[in-house]
């Protein structure tokens, strides 16, 4: 499963907004909750968004892959 994001919707966002961590996880209909994002298996790395290359400016991912 992929998050997308609009192109356009990413260029109008401001590069003064606030990084945060993202997770997205699911629970289903017991209660049972799956993390998403990022990889279990890969701690944080990744989801601090949005990413600040080395450039110092700010990047949204256009995509955001969920799940193995």
């Amino acid at each position: 499963m992929i998050l997308k994001a609009d192109p356009k919707a990413l260029e109008n966002l401001a590069s003064g907004l606030q990084r945060r961590y993202v997770y997205v996880f699911t629970i289903n209909s017991f209660g049972d909750m799956v993390l998403l994002y990022p990889d279990p298996t890969r701690g944080n790395e990744g989801n601090y968004q949005p990413t600040l290359p080395s450039d110092g400016t700010f990047g949204y991912a256009p995509e955001i892959r969920l799940g193995k």
